[in-house]
């Protein structure tokens, strides 16, 4: 019997061997490199004739056809999607405004409900729609309009009536005061024409008065006795009437236009400091004036005709003085000159 020891030793031995043996036969690694190898593989082309079709007339057309069909459809899918999706969104809006504090006040509890089933009804209907036409989606867009718009006209008109009727008063009172002051301040208006004024602030006010009176005896959720924009329409008249008066011009005064008399030479009449009221009169007056101008201007050229015929007249007889006087002279010189006879000529 052998001890564990000793069979401990001669396992590690073998194991030992057994590694020196495997390290013995061991082969050594391989490296590998890589390379490039081209491939050449011949083609074969052959030429033939294509077979196509020549793009006559009668092609054209059926091509502007097809590209007007294609475009029709894009256009009608255009149109589908933008529908859908403002009726989705009409459906989601009209949902969330039902139970705000306003729609209540101007809507009663069946209108609600009647419009929130319609709502529903809408959005289940709209996803099981097919996109093949516009039609059916504005008709039932059309539907819920019909039960959401006075509901949201009664709600604008709680706000917007009252607006409308105190700028309506505000402005008749401004333009009562308007009347005050033409009268006081521009007396060439005529007092018809004030009356006139006042005539159409006292209808707008017994037509709002008996407005306002019928809408008290209606309730929120009724159709409104009378809206904000009829209100402001009855206010253009006034308006416009009150600017005409207020831009009337005051009249100028007629001044008869007055001669100067002691004109001087070379300058012409000043300007005219008036209108005439009667044209003809100032057509004759202008005439006058142009009369004693042209008689003014021609005795000025005889007076220039007159002075310059005398100067040349004097200077005519001036020279006629100096030839006379040098003809004196030279018969003096010939009577007493010694130097004139032949004789003294011959000495000379």
């Amino acid at each position: 019997s052998s001890s564990p020891s000793s069979s401990s030793t001669t396992e590690d031995e073998e194991e030992s061997s057994e590694e020196s043996s495997e390290s013995a036969t061991a082969e050594p690694e391989v490296e590998y490199k890589t390379e490039k190898r081209v491939h050449r593989f011949p083609l074969r082309v052959s030429k033939g004739a294509a077979d196509i079709q020549f793009y006559d007339a009668s092609l054209r057309v059926v091509s502007k056809a097809l590209l007007s069909r294609l475009t029709r459809h894009d256009e009608q899918k255009q149109q589908i999607a933008a529908v859908k999706n403002a009726l989705e969104s009409f459906i989601y809006f009209a949902r969330g405004q039902l139970y705000e504090e306003d729609v209540e006040q101007v809507s009663t509890d069946e209108q609600r409900e009647e419009l929130t089933q319609a709502l529903s009804e809408a959005e289940d209907w709209l996803y099981e729609q097919e996109d093949d036409e516009v039609k059916k989606f504005t008709d039932k867009r059309a539907a819920l309009d019909a039960l959401w718009d006075p509901i949201a006209f009664r709600r604008t008109e709680l706000v917007e009536r009252p607006k409308a009727i105190n700028t309506t008063r505000a402005l008749l009172n401004m333009t009562r005061a308007a009347e005050r002051k033409i009268a006081a301040d521009m007396p060439w208006v005529k007092e018809e024409s004030r009356k006139t004024l006042l005539t159409m602030v006292e209808g707008v006010e017994e037509w709002l008065a008996d407005k306002l009176k019928e809408q008290e005896g209606k309730a929120l959720t009724e159709t409104p006795a009378v809206t904000s924009t009829e209100i402001q329409r009855k206010l253009g008249p006034i308006t416009t009437y009150t600017q005409e008066l207020l831009k009337t011009k005051k009249p100028k005064e007629s001044k008869k236009k007055k001669k100067k008399k002691g004109k001087k030479k070379g300058k012409k009449k000043g300007k005219k400091k008036g209108k005439k009221d009667n044209d003809e009169e100032s057509e004759q007056s202008e005439e006058s004036v142009e009369q004693e101008e042209e008689e003014e201007e021609s005795n000025n050229v005889k007076v220039e005709v007159d002075e310059q015929t005398e100067e040349e007249q004097g200077e005519e007889q001036g020279d006629d003085k100096v030839k006379q006087e040098q003809a004196e002279t030279d018969e003096e010189r010939g009577e007493d000159d010694p130097y004139d006879s032949a004789d003294n000529k011959d000495e000379l």
